[in-house]
């Protein structure tokens, strides 16, 4: 791969691929925090750049209202809170997922996009499936990982039981 390749990657493919990593990520360490920050960078950029194009858009419209309709009463419910600071740290957290949300919203609008996404998502779940699978039935998975203690399949995270 050289330079010329790299730069005509695009935001679009970047932010398909940060879609995925939200379901692939999300059984190791850390979850989707990583691909969620970058999708919430891109949601931000988007938004400083292309603010008035987006908004225009019946699929923006809608993420807006949906979101709204989460947030606002979890940012009424702060003052009255028993732990008024971690209510609001999740109302603040909330808005890096609306950020993340305009970048899935404007990267997945066409539908090859879509498509991409789906086909990636059901390939890794089929391999964690199978991988499950193989385990169960002979008690080591593909990375020779084994059954956990109590006879759970854990495929391949062995510490945190999320198959």
């Amino acid at each position: 791969m050289n330079w010329q390749t790299v730069r005509q990657i695009t935001h679009v493919e970047i932010g398909r691929f940060l879609a995925l990593m939200l379901v692939a990520w999300s059984p190791f360490t850390g979850g989707p925090r990583l691909p969620s920050l970058l999708l919430a960078g891109m949601g931000l950029w988007l938004l400083l750049t292309r603010g008035k194009e987006l908004l225009g858009t019946r699929a923006m419209q809608r993420w807006w209202w949906v979101f709204g309709l989460l947030w606002l009463p979890v940012a009424l419910s702060v003052p009255g809170s028993l732990d008024g600071q971690r209510s609001a740290s999740i109302a603040g957290v909330l808005l890096v997922y609306f950020l993340a949300g305009i970048a899935l919203v404007h990267v997945l609008r066409a539908h090859q996009d879509r498509r991409w996404l789906v086909k990636w998502i059901a390939i890794v779940l089929l391999v964690w499936v199978a991988d499950g699978l193989i385990q169960y039935i002979f008690g080591r998975d593909l990375l020779w990982i084994p059954l956990s203690p109590d006879g759970r399949v854990v495929g391949f995270f062995r510490d945190n039981l999320r198959l």
